[in-house]
């Protein structure tokens, strides 16, 4: 009976999920996002578009939608333009223009990863076993051309390691983005408030663990940001025996001589207290970092 319930229950969640639209609005002239726009679905208020330009509409039965705020120009979108643009730009009022344009072409996405030296490129390197309790943050620096952008997925590179079980790629490990102290340029704080639990699929061939993060809207912030991995302790990891008697490996890399990327650790003892800070930094070779990277997506000017 309780699966039954279970059944019923994931079915419902996922007519749910699919019984919303959602859009985002930004401006024509800079592609900033834009707030608090009054949206009308067959004349009837609806919603209204958050900090990040996001508003939502049920997927029901509608001929069209109005598009309504004090500084752009009003739009009106038949129910086929609703379904296949995703992302509206505006025109401010003050614009001699008489279009709006919407354009999902404009969307583009990048896969942003520490760059590596040539050495790195051509030789073979397994990676390197992580700590038990540990941090190890990768630092992913800022460009200009990601200045209007949302990180959509986080990606890690697991590994065999350089000795021992390889099915320790296979073990869990949880994920997190922190933002850059401003003095010390080190990890501070986290963006997402509960770290994410994560593993590597036997199945999956894929080269990274991705993982979609879009549902928090993290804008990649101008100082860069911090990909992060937590390792479980020596007693959680226990309870994964099945999978190895190992902590997970990371692939590492050498960087290329003008990366800015970085790889620091902090690490745990059992109670909690910290046995090595950030800057206590434990990888081999300054040029050793961990391949931890973001996907963004993002619009040009």
């Amino acid at each position: 009976m309780k699966i039954i319930y279970l059944i019923i229950f994931l079915f419902s969640v996922s007519i749910s999920a699919q019984s919303s639209i959602k859009i985002s609005l930004f401006s024509k002239k800079d592609s900033t996002f834009i707030e608090n726009a009054f949206i009308y679905k067959d004349n009837n208020l609806v919603s209204y578009s958050d900090k990040k330009g996001v508003f939502k509409i049920k997927n029901t039965d509608f001929k069209s939608i109005t598009i309504n705020h004090l500084s752009f120009k009003s739009i009106s979108l038949n129910r086929k333009d609703v379904y296949n643009n995703k992302k509206i730009y505006l025109i401010e009022k003050n614009e001699a223009l008489d279009e709006v344009t919407i354009n999902s072409k404009e969307v583009k996405t990048d896969l942003i990863l520490p760059k590596q030296s040539l050495w790195s490129k051509i030789s073979y390197n397994i990676g390197h076993k992580a700590n038990t309790n540990s941090i190890c943050a990768t630092y992913i620096p800022f460009d200009n051309k990601y200045k209007h952008s949302i990180i959509k997925n986080i990606l890690i590179e697991t590994s065999k390691g350089y000795w021992g079980d390889p099915n320790k790629q296979y073990m869990p490990f949880l994920i997190n983005l922190y933002s850059v102290d401003s003095v010390s340029k080190l990890p501070n704080k986290q963006l997402i408030t509960d770290s994410i639990l994560v593993s590597k699929n036997k199945n999956d061939k894929s080269k990274y663990v991705t993982y979609n993060v879009e549902k928090y809207y993290i804008d990649f912030p101008e100082d860069g940001i911090f990909v992060a991995v937590k390792t479980l302790n020596k007693y959680q990891y226990r309870e994964y025996s099945d999978i190895s008697n190992e902590a997970p490996a990371f692939k590492v890399i050498d960087k290329s001589k003008r990366s800015k990327s970085v790889t620091y650790c902090k690490h745990y003892h059992i109670d909690g207290t910290i046995e090595k800070d950030w800057i206590d930094k434990d990888i081999p070779l300054l040029g050793f970092i961990y391949n931890f990277g973001i996907e963004v997506e993002y619009y040009e000017n």
